[in-house]
């Protein structure tokens, strides 16, 4: 059996300045925003694909579904 060939990989990068990583950070979230809201529902009351309902939203609070006592 043949041995695969090696690959060498440089990396070539540079220290950001702060400016340039405000830029960057601000465009990274852009783009995760802009994502979550293309798809349906648009965020955690919505998961899987399903839009924000009274019915599948219903009981949940800020930090979660409500206890039952």
């Amino acid at each position: 059996m043949r041995t695969p060939p090696v690959m060498e990989f440089k990396r070539h990068y540079r220290k950001l300045s702060e400016k340039q990583t405000d830029e960057l950070v601000g465009a990274v979230v852009d783009l995760i925003v802009n994502f979550i809201k293309s798809r349906k529902g648009g965020g955690p009351a919505g998961s899987l694909g399903e839009p924000a309902t009274a019915a599948n939203t219903q009981g949940a609070t800020e930090h979660g579904p409500s206890e039952k006592r």
